[in-house]
């Protein structure tokens, strides 16, 4: 599972909630990304359940995605949401939080969640891992969805959002 960010709006928290009572299941939760700790504070956010990368390259990142069982976005807020998209041009299956335009990017080539919910997530994770065809028909429809954004589209489109704040 692959996890990328720590800023407070990406709802690290759930996360750890989840390592913690997945204890019984055998796979990795993964980090990568780093957090300004000027900007965010120092995190005390721990769990033995959980590899730190930090900051990786862009062939690490698509790599990490490729051989991600399920790539997890549980953000309370997000303008866009540029990794869910990201995870599915590569491939992967995305179980996503509910909230803010985050089902709207995504649509339904994801796994949704509360993202004030760890027990959904933990409901939705162990669906991605066990049933069957489901992770096969997230990537399709992953990949379909993701066709939907190209650079252009996804810089128009968050001009378009921060306009709107400003109104």
């Amino acid at each position: 599972m692959l996890f990328r960010s720590l800023a407070p709006n990406k709802n690290f928290e759930i996360i750890l909630q989840l390592a913690e009572i997945l204890d019984d299941f055998n796979f990795r939760i993964v980090v990568a990304g780093n957090v300004n700790s000027r900007v965010f504070g120092k995190s005390q956010l721990s769990s033995s359940r959980i590899d730190w990368l930090g900051y990786v390259s862009d062939e690490e990142l698509e790599r990490l995605y490729r051989d991600a069982s399920c790539f997890v976005f549980p953000s309370f807020y997000e303008g866009f949401g540029l990794p869910p998209i990201e995870a599915m041009r590569r491939g992967c299956p995305v179980v996503a939080s509910n909230a803010a335009s985050i089902p709207e990017v995504c649509g339904d080539a994801a796994l949704y969640f509360n993202p004030y919910s760890a027990a959904e997530l933990k409901s939705q994770v162990l669906r991605v891992l066990h049933e069957p065809g489901l992770s096969d028909s997230l990537k399709r429809k992953g990949e379909q969805q993701a066709s939907k954004y190209t650079w252009n589209q996804v810089a128009r489109t968050i001009l378009t959002s921060i306009a709107s704040l400003h109104e």
